[in-house]
């Protein structure tokens, strides 16, 4: 199962708001909201630059669009550009490293994002039940995948532990 490169980035990104949307093990009731938890190359980025990420992350845009709205927000924003450019390469790198379980979620979630008779609701809760049958492996390589740091939740206790 192989990806061309720009819809297995696009796949990607467009994971980051779901998996920022996932309850997590702090806070009050399990449902702290990740703070700044972020792609590596949106670290730095102003809080513009990411509400502009996330703004095409929800478009229903095919592939190619949105692959295209990514580097030009790159483009737009020379801050980002080597970082943005070093995490694609990490992306494709570590996409080949993956499971076949995780090659064939990243798949159902590419499917489900380009159904467009979904509304976003019905996606959301697909791709929630999608995540729910993954083994928490998997989950966590498809979250290094996507390279996400800042303030994550229990996705930085994973970390703190892979550290060890």
């Amino acid at each position: 199962m192989v990806f061309p490169k720009g819809l297995l980035l696009v796949c990607v990104l467009s994971l980051v708001v779901f998996i920022e949307a996932i309850p997590t093990n702090r806070g009050l009731g399990r449902h702290h909201k990740k703070h700044n938890c972020v792609p590596a190359f949106l670290v730095n980025a102003t809080e513009e630059v990411r509400s502009e990420f996330k703004a095409i992350v929800n478009q229903a845009l095919d592939a190619a669009a949105t692959a295209a709205a990514f580097d030009e927000l790159a483009a737009k924003h020379p801050e980002i550009q080597e970082a943005y450019q070093q995490f694609k390469t990490n992306v494709e790198t570590k996409y080949e490293a993956l499971s076949t379980e995780a090659k064939e979620a990243l798949k159902a979630f590419e499917e489900i994002k380009k159904n467009t008779a979904l509304s976003k609701e019905e996606r959301k809760q697909q791709e929630k039940a999608e995540w729910e049958k993954l083994s928490d492996e998997t989950r966590r390589a498809i979250i290094d995948l996507i390279q996400l740091q800042g303030d994550c939740g229990e996705l930085d206790d994973r970390s703190a532990e892979d550290n060890n």
